[in-house]
């Protein structure tokens, strides 16, 4: 989900000072308020995010477009399929996607779905993509409104049936280790806090973010964002 507001061409004034602040307050209040969890993190066993196609170029040679979002979020929904374009098109240059989650506080079973992307990502990382893609093929019964007279335990069953239909997990080891991942999945909401984010998608080029990138860039935006790294 989006935080952007839209842009104003009106002279600089007491006015759109203010509205410039309300824009910025969202990113204020979140960097106070989590300012103590950041100096907790711990050094992960893997680096973080899960790559759609591993280049076999050198790992300095490689071009990295990575993508915070939120596994319950419309506006990720919306931008994932079309990365996914662009990594196949470069599938044979120097370039690696790399999705990394960030789950927005008020999107209920966004940490949830997060867990299951680890349990996924430990069995067989192969598979982490084709299980996010289910998972947006299936959001309307995801959201927080969708699920919200539902329990934690009957979310978690519509989770592992998706899980188990795409990667051929059993649906016991998601009900049964599920939990297992609640560190890796904070983990991966307190790294990408360390890097400004504040909003999805957030999209970053060789961990510089994407200036003016949106969620519903075409693929052929995204290859003139590229091809001049490549």
């Amino acid at each position: 989900m989006s935080l952007r507001g839209s842009k104003t061409t009106t002279p600089v004034s007491s006015t759109s000072s203010k509205t410039n602040m309300a824009t910025l307050l969202p990113a204020i209040l979140l960097t106070v308020l989590l300012a103590p969890v950041v100096y907790s993190l711990q050094n992960p066993r893997r680096s973080l995010g899960y790559t759609y196609k591993t280049s076999n170029a050198s790992k300095e040679d490689i071009v990295t477009l990575t993508a915070y979002l939120d596994f319950t979020c419309d506006d990720s929904k919306e931008a994932y399929p079309t990365l996914l374009q662009v990594a196949d098109q470069l599938s044979n240059r120097n370039f690696e996607l790399v999705v990394r989650s960030f789950s927005l506080p008020y999107h209920r079973n966004s940490h949830m779905i997060t867990e299951a992307v680890h349990l996924i990502g430990h069995y067989n990382d192969q598979q982490v993509y084709p299980f996010l893609s289910e998972i947006y093929d299936n959001l309307n019964s995801l959201t927080t409104y969708a699920t919200r007279s539902k329990t934690d335990a009957q979310v978690l069953d519509i989770v592992a049936n998706i899980g188990a239909r795409a990667t051929h997990i059993p649906i016991s080891k998601f009900q049964t280790e599920l939990a297992n991942y609640d560190g890796a999945s904070r983990l991966d909401f307190k790294y990408g806090c360390t890097r400004g984010v504040y909003e999805t998608p957030t999209f970053m080029l060789n961990d510089v973010v994407v200036e003016g990138a949106r969620d519903d860039w075409s693929k052929e935006q995204w290859m003139t964002a590229i091809a001049h790294l490549l």
